[in-house]
């Protein structure tokens, strides 16, 4: 057993409490943690497959169909190699997801393109 002193544990006390949410899409929860906020307006996120960690509220996961996002993504898929392993989140709550530890970063866009290797992608709004 391993003793923790008083400034380490009100380190790890402070690393592990939940943030006090911003009311943002996504959020960051730790350098690799990503909570995502869902409502009755935003209801819907995609995200990798396996990324989920834990929910609270009423949060309905799904695979994804293949014809989900239309006969273009299928064929672009298809020619680049790239695998449908995305997971749909719909209802009211929050979801937490991480990538098997790796550091989490939130990029936002407007009216910008950016291009990332599908394994890196972990998890984007429905207009994306």
């Amino acid at each position: 057993m391993t003793m923790l002193n008083a400034s380490s544990f009100a380190d790890f006390v402070n690393e592990t409490t939940e943030k006090k949410s911003s009311g943002e899409f996504f959020e960051l929860e730790s350098d690799r943690i990503m909570k995502i906020n869902l409502n009755s307006s935003n209801g819907l996120a995609w995200m990798k497959k396996g990324a989920m960690i834990a929910y609270t509220g009423n949060v309905k996961f799904a695979m994804e169909d293949l014809f989900e996002h239309g006969v273009k993504t299928i064929v672009k898929r298809f020619v680049t190699g790239e695998s449908g392993n995305l997971v749909k989140a719909t209802g009211e709550g929050q979801v937490y997801i991480a990538d098997g530890g790796n550091k989490v970063k939130l990029v936002k866009m407007n009216n910008d393109t950016i291009i990332v290797n599908g394994s890196n992608l972990l998890a984007f709004e429905p207009s994306v």
